[in-house]
């Protein structure tokens, strides 16, 4: 059986989106099992859809499935600090340290006019000038 290059490419993206779900799903169902797929997945996430080298290999729900994961990992609820911690071999420490760490690289890494086209797009919403009429 011989494929095409587009039944190819299309089973190809299916297969990364299947496992893009695996781990979402890893992650809402058993988050301190995916402890060990948190650095992992952030280095994945960065190096994929922040390199510009990369990105003629993208498409949307790739970006979109990749972008759900990192939002997970942010808003666990269960990697967020306790108000009173445990004692000292509580993971939620390391958990924090693990996102903080993340941020700072993904902040790193994006590349500075993407950074600064976000950044421009929205100084319209607070700008203090009267507008023109």
């Amino acid at each position: 059986m011989v494929l095409s290059n587009e039944k190819l490419l299309s089973l190809c993206e299916k297969y990364l989106i299947v496992h893009c779900k695996v781990l979402r799903d890893l992650l809402d169902f058993h988050p301190f099992s995916f402890v060990p797929f948190i650095r992992m997945t952030i280095e994945f996430v960065l190096h994929y859809l922040f390199q510009p080298e990369f990105q003629v290999l993208l498409f949307d729900s790739f970006v979109v499935q990749c972008l759900n994961l990192v939002k997970g990992i942010i808003l666990c609820a269960e990697y967020k600090p306790a108000k009173v911690f445990e004692g000292k071999n509580s993971l939620r420490p390391m958990l924090i340290f693990s996102v903080r760490l993340f941020i700072i690289i993904m902040l790193n890494q994006i590349p500075r006019s993407l950074l600064h086209s976000m950044l421009t797009a929205s100084s319209w919403k607070y700008s203090l000038q009267k507008p023109s009429l």
